[in-house]
């Protein structure tokens, strides 16, 4: 995307923000399963992180919204991950798409990203 529409899309105004995205991820039954089952209890401090972006899928927008837990092994020479990668309406806050990935090596989820969005 070139900075132009970059800039563009940041002045766009959707009825669901990044935040409304995220707190529908989080309190989707499905969603919310997998991370209890599948993430680190929280007095184990795991490291998880969150990242939200809107981007345009065709002739309308979307947000993703991705709930990382990273797990090091050998030293932080192998790096595995348990991802919820959810994708939602900024129009109406609907889920239209969720990858719930266990022990996913970052590698491999880096394939499905970049697979994901060509």
């Amino acid at each position: 995307m070139s900075e132009k529409e970059v800039k563009k899309k940041k002045e766009l105004v959707f009825p669901v923000n990044g935040s409304t995205a995220l707190r529908i991820v989080l309190e989707d039954s499905e969603t919310g399963s997998f991370i209890r089952t599948y993430f680190s209890h929280p007095a184990q401090n795991p490291d998880i992180l969150s990242r939200k972006e809107l981007s345009k899928s065709g002739r309308s927008f979307k947000w993703t919204v991705e709930i990382i837990e990273r797990i090091h092994f050998f030293n932080g020479s192998v790096e595995i991950m348990n991802v919820a990668r959810v994708e939602v309406s900024p129009y109406c806050g609907r889920i239209f798409k969720r990858h719930l990935l266990r022990s996913i090596l970052k590698e491999e989820y880096q394939k499905i990203v970049n697979q994901s969005s060509s």
